[in-house]
């Protein structure tokens, strides 16, 4: 059996020139994220938290009951979660309380 190892360069050329393509929004979906991780809000506090758990974002988003796409719009702020979903979340992250102190 004739099994094939790497890309030819023809096809490591279309590969990069593909993940320079999609990197302008990869980009602004980090700054995005950064943003909204830093909002002095429950949400915020919440990606934080996500942000901060050592598990990867797509085992995360699989242990919450979450889609991969619905918790990196939530993370960056171009998405909400509904309040069944925020449970879950919470759960998955072992949040027993997530204080937010709001200051004046």
């Amino acid at each position: 059996m004739n099994e094939r190892k790497g890309f030819t360069p023809e096809e490591m050329k279309a590969k990069i020139a593909a993940a320079e393509e999609e990197l302008p929004a990869l980009e602004a979906s980090l700054r995005r994220a950064a943003v909204a991780a830093r909002e002095d809000s429950f949400s915020g506090a919440l990606r934080r938290a996500v942000q901060a758990d050592k598990r990867h974002l797509p085992t995360v988003a699989r242990e919450a009951g979450l889609s991969r796409a619905e918790l990196s719009g939530f993370l960056d702020g171009t998405s909400t979660l509904t309040t069944a979903q925020v449970d879950a979340l919470v759960k998955t992250l072992s949040l027993e309380s997530l204080v937010l102190v709001n200051q004046p």
